[in-house]
């Protein structure tokens, strides 16, 4: 029940109407009515002066002239402050929606489990983020909002003509009714259009973003001219589909002005047959079109208003879904710290999906560990599991007796280090990516880092040091370059366990070089994964695992030794299996 409970307020959307928003809501309220005052007004002010000109024939001096365009213009003065406040105070509460709503999706997405998470399309998820939080501010802002107004200004603003004559003002109310229900019946066919057109949209933005980031691999298999057609046949269906929306959009505010214009036509019509039958005056009909002529507007703006909800519910749709199918690595309430200790590291039958079956294992303080098996048997998964960025499905997984599940966040990421490619650098100076799991990290403390790790060497050589700044994934580096800094990243507080996922890939000898040097100067329990066979070898203990099974624990000299060991371990064929051999014969 309490996990229950615990989704439902990760899934739950922002409220539209919280504490701030709906004092904004209250003064659109009285926007609107303030509005309709004004317009009733100015139509009765109008009423009363083509009456008194055209009974008996009275003639009316400039002065009166004067005074009545004086007032008109102060009215509609009045009335253009009175919508300039109600835009400002539409944008505000718009604004402030998003903002928390945003500030509610990256939450999420912050403490998503990262492989997961890694399985969406980047394009899709900023969509979410960007796409659609754009259409629900303008929802809020220019839908919501003039709703209410309109609704206010409506509604005053038809009594007020029910005032002067209750005919006029029926007709006027029955033709606005109607264009508001045939509205309402024609958008379902939006509603269709609008959901085909994000449809394209996300599968635009998936694929414009995958081959951005991925231009190098389009680059060098020569596919250039096959992906600008694709560009180019997703953008012709995207064009098309946004076509059909803007002609139903159009078609729905049509309907929108065809009733503001009908609506005029009505209170022409029922007024002169009213001025006939001696129940109004040329002034009433004129106050009356005058009143109509103020709503037409808001009828236009209702229109728009229809299109924007129907647009806002697709949003709305897509984001719940968002947030209901990612899996988060959340605290707890009031989880306490990881107390300190060696770096006891436990699995306690551990399963996850396919991927990982019953592991049960225990790394003791001070010990390299190397896990090995073939590619896709679950080994960088286990180190995600140490490092909750995935929860299990079944079993626990402890550090110095302590279930990670049960402690705080904070308090692991500082127990535990991590170098991975899943863990590129950021987007910043390299200061800022030495320090970013300790950011109050003292200079003594970096340091050491930055000798240990030979960044010092790197930040030597750049112009600019340790403020040199770094594109995203560390690009404007080299690899290993990235790796010292990541190493360095990973080291800083010197945690009690270490993980290291193919951290020695493609190192140059100087980078190989100090990883060797960190490992010999490293106290703490290290899991690695690794195909190097030299490092492999230097470990305490290796885990064999293969199909998500822990099948063999064991020294190297124990399990690598062995004839066709290294087919078994890495599915390698009878070359490599040779040249491991010589290398074993050197190394004895």
């Amino acid at each position: 029940m309490r996990e229950e409970l615990h989704h439902q307020e990760n899934t739950r959307l922002v409220k539209v109407l919280d504490q701030k928003r709906f004092l904004i809501f209250i003064k659109l309220i009285l926007n609107g009515i303030a509005q309709a005052a004004a317009a009733i007004a100015a139509s009765k002010a109008m009423h009363f002066a083509v009456d008194r000109a055209l009974r008996n024939h009275v003639t009316v001096g400039f002065k009166s002239f004067a005074q009545l365009g004086a007032g008109l213009a102060a009215l509609a003065l009045i009335i253009a402050w009175l919508r300039l406040t109600e835009r400002v105070d539409a944008e505000r509460m718009g604004q402030d929606y998003v903002k928390n709503l945003r500030n509610r999706l990256f939450e999420r997405i912050s403490a998503a489990s990262v492989r997961s998470f890694q399985r969406r399309s980047r394009g899709g998820v900023m969509l979410r983020f960007i796409g659609d939080l754009k259409v629900l501010r303008g929802w809020i802002s220019l839908g919501l909002s003039r709703l209410i107004v309109a609704a206010a200004t409506s509604i005053i603003a038809m009594i007020g003509l029910a005032w002067m004559n209750t005919s006029i003002a029926l007709g006027a109310t029955v033709v606005i009714i109607v264009g508001c229900l045939i509205g309402f019946a024609w958008g379902n066919h939006l509603h269709l259009a609008v959901t085909e057109a994000r449809r394209r949209q996300s599968n635009f933005a998936a694929n414009v973003n995958e081959k951005i980031t991925s231009i190098a691999v389009v680059q060098a298999f020569g596919q250039l001219e096959r992906e600008r057609q694709r560009i180019a046949r997703q953008g012709e269906k995207l064009q098309e589909a946004m076509v059909v929306q803007a002609r139903a959009s159009a078609q729905l505010r049509s309907i929108g002005d065809a009733s503001a214009s009908l609506a005029s036509a009505v209170v022409l019509l029922i007024g002169a047959y009213e001025v006939q039958e001696g129940r109004a005056t040329a002034g009433t009909i004129i106050a009356g079109i005058s009143i109509v002529g103020m709503i037409a507007p808001v009828l236009r703006d209702l229109s728009s208003a229809f299109v924007l909800w129907h647009g806002a519910k697709i949003s709305n749709q897509k984001i719940r879904d968002f947030l209901e199918t990612l899996p988060i690595i959340a605290d707890t309430p009031n989880a306490p710290d990881l107390l300190p200790g060696p770096g006891i590291l436990e699995f306690q039958n551990v399963a996850l999906g396919q991927i990982l079956c019953g592991i049960t294992a225990s790394a003791h303080p001070g010990t390299r560990i190397s896990i090995i098996g073939p590619n896709g048997s679950g080994k960088s998964t286990l180190l995600s599991l140490a490092a909750r960025l995935v929860d299990p499905d079944q079993g626990q997984i402890l550090l110095d007796g302590q279930m990670l599940s049960e402690h705080s966040l904070a308090s692991l990421r500082l127990r535990v280090g991590m170098v991975s490619p899943d863990l590129p650098l950021l987007r910043g100076t390299i200061e800022t990516n030495l320090r970013y799991r300790w950011p109050e990290a003292p200079p003594e403390e970096l340091e050491r880092i930055l000798t240990l790790c030979g960044v010092d060497e790197i930040i030597n050589e750049l112009p600019e040091g340790i403020k040199t700044k770094v594109s995203e994934g560390g690009g404007n580096l080299s690899l290993g370059q990235r790796q010292r800094i990541a190493l360095a990243r990973a080291l800083l507080g010197n945690p009690s366990v270490l993980l290291l996922d193919e951290a020695d890939a493609n190192l140059d000898p100087r980078s190989s070089s100090v990883l060797e040097r960190v490992m010999s100067n490293y106290q703490g329990t290290v899991l690695m994964i690794s195909h190097n066979y030299e490092l492999i070898s230097s470990a305490d203990v290796l885990w064999h695992i293969e199909k998500g099974r822990l099948v063999e624990v064991g020294t190297p000299e124990d399990l690598l030794m062995k004839s066709g060991a290294v087919s078994k371990f890495f599915g390698l064929g009878e070359k490599e299996e040779r040249a491991w051999a010589t290398f074993s014969a050197e190394i004895s």
